[in-house]
């Protein structure tokens, strides 16, 4: 709502990379022409990005160039413009923020790709903060469970000790 603000997010999306499975997951996907969820990350531009570690604005001659040169396979509807920017959590990149345009290859410049940049700094804070948040919970849960299973260790092993044996 607050990049709506600022620009069209009617084509907005925030990918995760998973490194592990090399997949992209959108935890927010929003796109006049397209719908995912979760893709393999292999060839896309997401990917691309986060290979390349910085910011992108491409156009659509830039990226028919990039599909030419077999760097990317553009999945989806092709775009006129897309502006992307790498998520980075604990100097490692966790994912890609981007927006699309499908009319106007002008839509966004490197002002827009600066500003972008700044959000995305934040938005992976943030996804940084509630990733340990969620370890924390985790590990604060576990720990009850151990807790309680040395609880009941120690009352039967007592229970055991103080009753005679039954022959």
């Amino acid at each position: 709502q607050e990049l709506s603000k600022i620009w069209d997010t009617n084509n907005f999306f925030i990918a995760l990379y998973d490194k592990k499975n090399d997949t992209l997951s959108m935890p927010f996907f929003s796109d006049e022409q397209d719908s995912f969820e979760k893709l393999p990350a292999r060839k896309t531009i997401t990917s691309w990005v986060i290979g390349l570690k910085r910011s992108v604005l491409l156009k659509e001659n830039d990226l028919k160039s990039l599909e030419n040169s077999g760097d990317i396979a553009l999945i989806g509807t092709p775009c006129k413009v897309w502006m992307g920017v790498p998520l980075k959590a604990d100097k490692e990149i966790i994912g890609v923020m981007a927006l699309q345009d499908y009319h106007n290859e002008d839509k966004f410049s490197q002002d827009d790709v600066n500003v972008l940049e700044f959000i995305a700094n934040q938005i992976a804070i943030a996804i940084q903060r509630r990733t340990m948040l969620d370890n924390l919970i985790q590990a604060s849960l576990k720990a009850e469970e151990a807790a309680q299973s040395k609880q009941q260790f120690m009352s039967t092993m007592s229970h055991e000790i103080r009753t005679p044996l039954n022959e």
